[in-house]
């Protein structure tokens, strides 16, 4: 899913000028910067899911070390919760779109 969403995120301008080339009304939403903004955001976290799942695999893994896996992720995703409801963002896409909306 995660590469799905970056792909998306990645081809956002000629996706758009295709489907706007085809009258389709999904086109808007790839011009809308708070929907390519949720985009990126749901990119990012898929992006450390993935990490995350992938980590949780192999021959020398236990359940305290699982455990500590999935609590440090929890941990961060609060924080990164906490950052964005204060007006931090410090997603890397975002960082594109902020450029985009001030040209």
């Amino acid at each position: 899913m995660e590469q799905v969403l970056t792909r998306l995120f990645e081809l956002h301008d000629p996706l758009h000028l295709f489907l706007d080339n085809k009258n389709s009304p999904l086109a808007i939403h790839l011009q809308d910067v708070e929907w390519l903004a949720k985009l990126a955001f749901l990119a990012d976290i898929f992006q450390h899911l993935n990490r995350l799942n992938a980590s949780l695999h192999g021959s020398q893994t236990h359940i305290i070390n699982l455990s500590d896996k999935v609590s440090g992720f929890t941990a961060k995703l609060e924080l990164r919760q906490r950052r964005i409801t204060a007006g931090v963002t410090e997603i890397s896409r975002a960082q594109y779109l902020l450029a985009l909306a001030e040209d």
